[in-house]
C-alpha cells in the first residue's frame, strides 16, 4: 500500500522527501543519470525545480519542450483525478489502508492476463471516447493503485469502509457494503477499494467472467462513476440497462468487448 500524500498522479512522502510510488511516465533520460531514480523528487534538486504533476521535473518559470512532449505522448495531455480526495489524505489522522494481500495478488494476476489483449481493444477505445481524460496506461495501472478484498470472508468481512478506503465511515462493514453483489467498489475515500464476493473466489470460478467483473469494478475505481452513471455514459456504445436492479449487465457488456449487452443467462 503506497504511503504519503496523494500528489495528483502518485504518492509523495514529505518526511522522506521522495515519492513512494514510481513515476508512471517512466521519463528517464539516458544523458541525465539523476532521472533514472523514478522515486526521487525533482531528481534530487528541489531548490531549482518542482514536480507539480508528479510526472516530471519542471522549472517554476517554464516547462522544457522535451518533458511536455513526454507528458503528452504518455498521458494524452493533463489528467485530473477522477475521484474527490480529502485535503489531508494521510496526514493528521495517520491513516493507512488495511490490506488483503492474498486477494490483491489473485485479482491483479487475473487483470494482468486480461491486460495482455486489452490495450487497443474495442473497450479500450470506447472508454477513451467517453472519458476524455482516459488513457490505457492510466487505467491498467489503476489495478496497482487500488486494493482488493475478500469482503465476505473473515477477518476482512468485519473491516470497515474507513479501514480500507479512508472515507471516514467506521461503522459500515465490508460484508454489509458488498450485500448480495458479486463485487462492489468504494470510490469516495482516499483510495478506492474493490470488494469481492465469495462466489468469485471459488476454485472452479470462470476466469473470463471474473475478469469481466474485475474490469467493471476497475472502471468504477478509475472514473469514480457509479453504475447509473456508467449506464448513462455508455448507452450509445452497446450498454443497455436492463432495469432489473442488478448491475451485472455492465460486466456482460465488457465481456463482449463493449459491443453489446447479452441477456442475463441466470434463470
Amino acid at each position: 500500500m503506497p504511503i504519503g500524500d496523494y500528489a495528483l498522479n502518485r504518492y509523495y512522502d514529505p518526511a522522506r522527501g521522495r515519492f513512494t510510488t514510481p513515476d508512471p511516465a517512466a521519463s528517464g533520460d539516458i544523458s541525465r543519470p539523476s532521472s533514472w531514480n523514478r522515486y526521487a523528487y525533482t531528481e534530487g534538486d528541489p531548490v531549482n525545480f518542482n514536480d507539480p504533476e508528479g510526472l516530471f521535473i519542471a522549472n517554476p518559470w517554464y516547462q522544457t519542450g522535451q518533458n511536455w512532449m513526454s507528458f503528452f505522448l504518455f498521458w494524452g495531455g493533463p489528467r485530473t483525478v477522477p475521484r474527490p480526495l480529502p485535503l489531508d489524505p494521510l496526514g493528521e489522522r495517520g491513516w493507512a489502508a488495511k490490506v488483503d494481500s492474498k486477494t490483491n495478488t489473485w485479482a491483479r494476476s487475473i487483470l494482468s492476463d486480461r491486460f495482455i489483449s486489452f490495450q487497443g481493444s474495442n473497450c479500450d477505445k470506447v472508454f477513451a471516447g467517453v472519458d476524455k481524460s482516459y488513457t490505457s496506461g492510466g487505467f491498467m495501472s489503476e489495478a496497482q493503485n487500488v486494493n482488493f478484498y475478500a469482503a465476505a470472508k473473515a477477518p476482512y468481512s468485519n473491516w470497515s469502509q474507513d479501514d480500507v478506503s479512508g472515507n471516514g465511515d467506521s461503522t459500515t462493514s465490508l460484508v454489509a457494503s458488498l450485500g448480495n453483489s458479486t463485487a462492489a467498489t468504494i470510490t469516495n475515500g482516499i483510495v478506492p477499494a474493490i470488494l469481492i464476493g465469495s462466489g468469485s473466489l471459488k476454485g472452479n470460478v470462470d476466469v473470463k467472467i471474473t475478469g469481466d467483473t474485475l474490469l467493471h469494478e476497475l472502471l468504477h475505481a478509475y472514473t469514480g462513476w457509479d453504475d447509473t452513471t456508467i449506464y448513462s455514459k455508455f448507452s450509445q456504445s452497446g450498454l443497455v440497462d436492463p432495469k432489473d436492479g442488478f448491475t451485472s449487465a455492465i460486466s456482460r457488456w465488457i465481456g463482449t468487448d463493449c459491443k453489446n449487452t447479452p441477456a442475463d443467462p441466470a434463470p
